[in-house]
């Protein structure tokens, strides 16, 4: 894969954040949250992100609205869902 073909689809698809980082980057991280744990053949992981905007997350630090803190939030993972 090129890495400016998948770096222009994060893009389009709103992705505020593009990365790829070399397998060796991970070797501190407990075997349950390693890529490998996943998927044991990974030579890179890709990284995206996306700004989470002030107003979304308010209604969770106010306490009024959590169905956001777990779109943001889910522990005991190593991903985070959009």
């Amino acid at each position: 894969m090129e890495r400016d073909k998948i770096n222009r689809y994060a893009r389009e698809a709103g992705a505020d954040i593009f990365g790829v980082a070399g397998i060796e980057r991970f070797k501190e991280v407990p075997f349950e949250k390693h890529p490998k744990a996943i998927f044991p053949e990974v030579r890179s992981v890709i990284v995206v992100g996306k700004r989470i905007v002030r107003g979304g997350w308010r209604g969770v630090e106010e306490g009024t609205y959590w169905p956001n803190y777990l779109t943001f939030y889910n522990k005991g993972t190593s991903w985070i869902p959009f």
